[in-house]
């Protein structure tokens, strides 16, 4: 589902998994885990106007 002005949106959503991974990398040595969730959309009718196929 493309939509428009969703840019920003990826950027961010790949600098959370960016920060989590740096973040997994610096708390290994101390034994700890980092999880992160990053869900996909969820199509629902107020996005109808933004799609495009």
């Amino acid at each position: 589902m493309a939509m428009t002005g969703e840019a920003g949106y990826g950027a961010v959503k790949a600098g959370k998994v960016g920060r989590a991974r740096a973040l997994a990398d610096d708390s290994a040595s101390h034994g700890a885990g980092v999880n992160a969730v990053a869900p996909g959309g969820i199509r629902t009718g107020s996005q109808a106007p933004f799609e495009h196929e």
